[in-house]
Formats: C-alpha cells, structure tokens, sequence
C-alpha cells in the first residue's frame, strides 16, 4: 500500500518503510505479509511498537525489527487502528458486511477485552478519550458513538445527515470533532 502515517515530529511511515523527516533519508523497513493490504498504521505512544492493519493487525518491533503479534481476522479486513494515549489499549474496526465492529485490546498481551458492534455499515474511525476512559467510533452510517471502556453499550449515540470519516478529542476531552 501507500499508506502514510504521520507520527509526531521526528518521523514518517511509508507502508513499511520509515523516514527521517528532517533529512528525509530512510532509517528502517521490513516486510509484511499485510504489505499489499496496508490500510492504516499507528505507532504505540512509546514509540517503541508500530500496528500494520490490512486483513489482520500485525505488531512490529521497532527496535529489533521482529514480528512481535499477528491478530488475524477471519470473515473481513480491518480498516483503522489506534492506541490509547497511555498505551493501554489499542482499538482496530473492522470493515464487516452489515455490521461492522469494533475491537479492543490490552496491550500487555494483546488480549481481546471489548467488542463494540452498533455501527450498522463500515465502522470507519475510532479515538480513545485522553483519560482513556471512553472510545468514540464513526462510520459510513452516519452515527458517531461513545463508548465507556468499562461497559458493553454506548453510552451515547450522535446521528448525522451525512458520512463521518473520522473522530477526535479535544487535548482535555470535553469535546468531539467529526469530519464527514
């Protein structure tokens, strides 16, 4: 893929291939089975671990590029990824026929804590509350929802006339932007 993602001041990943953005030389690669399927990527906040997302969620290693976790998925490709800013959790949606999900992991062990399946069409974007509390998710089917990590069910649903792309707090967490 062609993905690029954007990961703070010092550096910018291109598919598997990482460049240093003051000199725009490259530092790293590795190969990836996700390679021709990349859809989105995240950096954990530490830096230390980059999630590849296509028809699966890859975990690499950064610092000795190795392959550190495959979450596969079966039935559909996984369309986004995003960690939590303590890097507790990592979310990922997935791009479903009908209903789309969305899921949450632990990131100690890459375990399954939470599945969110309201969106009624793709489930598109998600982002984590900074207390890391809440997680928004929107979608092609118009609605944005807010969930409370420590339950099953949203605790609110916002429906727009129109497609939403992508969600995001605001730095203290009293607001959402959307953008459709």
């Amino acid at each position: 893929g062609s993905c690029i993602f954007s990961a703070g001041f010092s550096y910018i990943a291109f598919s598997n291939i990482f460049f240093e953005v003051s000199s725009g030389k490259m530092i790293n690669s590795f190969k990836s089975d996700n390679e021709k399927y990349a859809n989105w990527l995240a950096y954990s906040p530490d830096g230390h671990s980059i999630a590849l997302v296509g028809e699966g969620i890859e975990i690499w290693d950064l610092k000795d590029n190795k392959l550190k976790k495959i979450i596969p998925r079966d039935l559909a490709s996984v369309f986004s990824v995003k960690y939590s800013y303590d890097g507790r959790y990592m979310a990922a949606s997935e791009l479903g026929i009908g209903i789309s999900s969305i899921f949450v992991w632990e990131t100690k062990n890459y375990e399954l804590v939470k599945t969110f399946s309201e969106h009624k069409g793709y489930a598109v974007r998600m982002n984590f509350s900074p207390d890391g509390t809440h997680l928004a998710s929107v979608g092609m089917d118009k609605k944005m929802f807010i969930w409370d990590l420590s339950s099953e069910n949203p605790i609110k649903s916002i429906e727009n006339d129109t497609f939403i792309f992508t969600v995001a707090y605001s730095i203290d967490g009293q607001y959402l932007a959307i953008g459709c």
